[in-house]
């Protein structure tokens, strides 16, 4: 920490301190866990490794010094910087949504299959460079980031740099990668870092995450079983969305709640949104951007129609951290003042939401956009 009061002030680096450890300590609490041990290391999938490994030789000796928030604690940047290799920045060959799309479509299957849940990505940033000297601080993700995987992408190590990770149960594991192999991780509630300094010239991996499509509805599961209740709510929830057309990934479909009388559970209904009024929200949170653009043009008042919830088209994109999606509805009028029910404007909830230094928090911050919700 002397080298973060040295860079920062106190202040500002026991805020994140004591940030960090509150998440470690009751985020897990209230999350479900999809797996018994909440990790599990293997070979990158062969379609996933062309991607990357291609990226990475093509765009290697570009890399960019990561900019990190002043009193950022998880790494030791101030000592050892990180670097990023970004898939949103456009003057690398390669880069965009586009691959980004590809390679989580890669990933997906292996990680649905571990997990036994639909996936919908939720972040995923670019290659970070440790150099010597680096450590990562052990901590748990922000949501949505919940089922991830960390791939070794390249290194020259005179030693291994394990990432330390501990189970369900508490117990820490030491996992080393090569090239080539990556581990899966329930990144929500395994807490996970490098709490011991790289020894080498480099170690490059790329964070990749996702969420369960349903992942709400688990955690209200594991509350009702808890209390020792059944919950008619979450029945009639599940036999909606399985009648349900509407795309699921949105924060309307998702948010939606039942609504009923006290006199019996035969009263319970369920408030509908009109879908053809969500279809930026859907085209959004998915990170088309050609499906933006075509939606807008045909209709523009849909760009700052909110959902039940308050939720923008841009609150959508900036969740899932599509930055071309996101400059073009900003570059279009989005409201960036837009505040959601329970939340935040948009920069609030990509604070929240997506690693310091992705392309969608700098974007907003250069804009001046305001950062204010329910926390500040």
């Amino acid at each position: 920490m002397d080298g973060c009061y040295k860079k920062y002030s106190r202040r500002e680096c026991d805020s994140t301190e004591s940030a960090r450890i509150s998440m470690n300590r009751d985020q897990p609490r209230h999350q479900h866990n999809y797996t018994e041990l909440g990790f599990k290391k293997m070979e990158v999938p062969p379609a996933a490794w062309e991607i990357l490994s291609t990226f990475w030789e093509t765009n290697k000796d570009k890399m960019q010094v990561e900019n990190w928030p002043p009193g950022y604690t998880y790494t030791n940047h101030w000592d050892s910087p990180t670097y990023m290799v970004s898939t949103e920045d456009s003057n690398l060959r390669g880069s965009g949504e586009s691959m980004k799309r590809n390679l989580w479509n890669a990933l997906r299957p292996t990680l649905e299959n571990w997990v036994g849940h639909k996936l919908r990505e939720s972040s995923m940033y670019g290659i970070r460079v440790y150099k010597e000297g680096a450590m990562l601080a052990t901590h748990v993700d922000r949501l949505p980031l919940i089922t991830s995987c960390i791939i070794n992408v390249d290194q020259d190590v005179d030693e291994p740099w394990p990432a330390e990770v501990y189970d369900h149960s508490g117990r820490a594991y030491n996992v080393t990668m090569r090239p080539g192999e990556m581990v899966l991780y329930e990144s929500h509630t395994v807490l996970h870092g490098r709490p011991f300094p790289m020894k080498g010239r480099f170690y490059a991996n790329i964070f990749v995450h996702f969420i369960p499509i349903d992942h709400d509805e688990m955690n209200e599961q594991d509350e009702a079983k808890a209390n020792g209740l059944f919950s008619a709510a979450d029945r009639i929830r599940r036999s909606v969305k399985e009648a349900s057309q509407s795309h699921p990934y949105t924060s309307s479909t998702r948010d939606r709640r039942v609504s009923g009388h006290e006199q019996s559970n035969h009263d319970l209904e369920v408030e509908e949104e009109d879908e053809s009024e969500l279809v930026l929200h859907h085209a959004a949170s998915r990170g088309d951007v050609s499906a933006v653009k075509t939606i807008l043009a045909k209709d523009s008042r849909l760009l700052n129609k909110p959902d039940r919830n308050q939720w923008l088209p841009l609150h959508e994109a900036v969740r899932g951290g599509h930055y071309d999606v996101v400059r073009h509805l900003v570059e279009n009028g989005a409201d960036l003042e837009a505040v959601t029910r329970t939340g935040g404007t948009p920069l609030w909830l990509a604070r929240r939401t997506l690693e310091a230094g992705h392309a969608v928090i700098l974007y907003l911050e250069e804009l001046g956009a305001p950062e204010f919700g329910d926390d500040l």
